[in-house]
């Protein structure tokens, strides 16, 4: 049986006004696989499980090319097979999109922990942004993945699994041991 690379990204950020489980993360809005199909934050329900569905599922795929000790990265979305690629803009505010891999600088993520802490920013390649969880939208159901300034805000950390604790909300993040 093949390996599963795809995990969940979990974002620092704790949702406030939806989901249950008090931790949301990367998510391609409606599980879509059209070219195009917004990249958003949004709630895991009730994970504890571990069962997530595929568009809550991402691999991160080495392209090849590094800066300094940091590698880059395509942030690959499960349910589509496309790459989490930032908008040609290179506006801060942009919203992030799926698009078919093609090796485009805005589909490369610098990905590298902060002051040596917990969590992963991933810096596109081409701006210089980084993946963002919006910290505001004009619509209730869920929120935007945007490119931002760095700025070491919880909304731009990463993190590829999550605990619960008891009420369902976030104890402790955990990146992967090893």
């Amino acid at each position: 049986m093949p390996i599963d690379n795809h995990v969940p990204l979990v974002s620092g950020r704790k949702p406030s006004g939806f989901g249950t489980s008090g931790a949301a993360g990367l998510n391609i809005r409606g599980a879509s696989t059209a070219e195009g199909a917004q990249v958003i934050y949004f709630p895991y329900e009730d994970q504890t499980g571990g069962s997530f569905q595929d568009n809550e599922l991402f691999e991160l795929r080495a392209s090849g090319e590094k800066s300094g000790v940091a590698d880059y990265v395509y942030i690959i979305a499960k349910n589509s097979g496309m790459a989490v690629t930032a908008p040609l803009s290179g506006k801060a505010g942009d919203q992030v999109v799926q698009a078919i891999l093609a090796g485009a600088e805005n589909q490369k993520w610098l990905q590298f922990s902060p002051n040596g802490g917990n969590g992963l920013i991933f810096k596109d390649k081409r701006s210089g942004l980084v993946l963002d969880a919006s910290l505001s939208s004009n619509d209730s159901s869920f929120l935007p993945v945007i490119v931002w300034p760095e700025n070491d805000g919880d909304n731009q950390l990463w993190f590829f699994s999550f605990q619960a604790d008891q009420r369902g909300g976030l104890k402790t993040f955990s990146p992967p041991s090893g």
